[in-house]
């Protein structure tokens, strides 16, 4: 196979233009330690499996490029950006911006903001025509819940320790309100996909898939994590300066698993954070933001995960459970 058949043309000229060497062909090859010098090994890399890609960044090129042979038997070549010194997280997450917002496929999961492919845990659990009429705004009735003893017991005294605060009843109330209208099919996709974390000063968060999305540690302060993009469709490119005008500190890309489109939101207050939920735009900006995080990847807190808030959300103020 030549290389003009393995790597798009359109694809190598833009890496081209961001620095990185010409593709090396690996097919066959479980090093490549013979291709690149000692020196020259830190920094950024692709991988290139026929129509998909996958950007990372390393400080060994040989290495990374044996460890990902595990997960990308299908490598067929590999392009590479030597960077000697400096910060290779910012370069790594821009440039996976740049490729994504001109359609290559990607598969990497961490730092993308488009979920593209299907097939994912979300859609043997939901139909794609239900996601995409939840994330327009429509709210599936509750079904199913899924159950597991062993972790309901692990959260037992922590939960009742929360119970016992002043605002339980009222956070109970603000986490139901904001589960039932920002995660998709709660009651189907619990533990999988999503979990809710007790406090027991008082306190929650919810995590969609690795990330969190809704935080409160003392119910004082709360952040909730939306996606920008919907919020633009909603203000314009002023989104920022509305919400600031409300009394919302507003933290751009905090983290690196949901890519570029996600803002962090921080409001004072157990009133403020209700009426933050109600703000135009703002459930529809973190229903986008829980959906694309748990189309990524299953999610890792099960284990921390407290079926009794979960209770309170599926039955109501009386947090009996089944």
């Amino acid at each position: 196979m030549t290389m003009k058949s393995i790597i798009d043309p359109q694809l190598q000229h833009l890496l081209s233009t961001l620095g990185f060497q010409a593709p090396v062909p690996t097919t066959g090859r479980l090093s490549i330690a013979d291709l690149v010098r000692k020196s020259r090994r830190r920094g950024l890399y692709v991988l290139h499996a026929g129509e998909e890609h996958y950007l990372g960044r390393t400080e060994n090129f040989a290495r990374r490029y044996r460890e990902h042979l595990a997960n990308h038997p299908d490598v067929q070549a590999v392009s590479l950006l030597p960077i000697p010194k400096g910060d290779l997280h910012v370069p790594e997450q821009a440039y996976i911006r740049q490729l994504e917002q001109v359609g290559i496929q990607l598969r990497n999961s961490v730092g993308m903001s488009l979920p593209l492919h299907a097939g994912t845990d979300l859609d043997d659990l939901v139909p794609a025509a239900d996601q995409e009429a939840w994330r327009a705004g429509g709210r599936p009735a509750w079904s199913g819940r899924s159950r597991d003893e062993a972790v309901r017991r692990r959260q037992v005294r922590v939960w009742e320790k929360f119970r016992s605060t002043p605002q339980a009843d009222d956070l109970l109330a603000l986490l139901e309100y904001y589960v039932q209208r920002c995660v998709i099919a709660p009651g189907l996709t619990e533990m999988s996909l999503w979990s809710a974390t007790c406090f027991p000063k008082g306190g929650f968060r919810v995590n969609a898939s690795w990330q969190e999305v809704f935080r409160t540690l003392d119910g004082q302060e709360f952040f909730l994590l939306v996606a920008p993009s919907v919020l633009k469709e909603t203000y314009g490119t002023g989104w920022a300066w509305h919400l600031q005008n409300l009394g919302v500190d507003v933290v751009p890309e905090m983290y690196r698993f949901p890519g570029h489109d996600h803002v962090g939101l921080f409001v004072d207050g157990l009133r403020n954070a209700r009426q933050l939920l109600d703000v135009p735009g703002i459930q529809a900006a973190a229903r986008e933001m829980t959906w694309q995080c748990m189309r990524k990847a299953p999610n890792p807190n099960s284990r921390s995960h407290a079926p009794q808030m979960v209770d309170f959300l599926d039955l109501g103020a009386s947090g009996k459970a089944e």
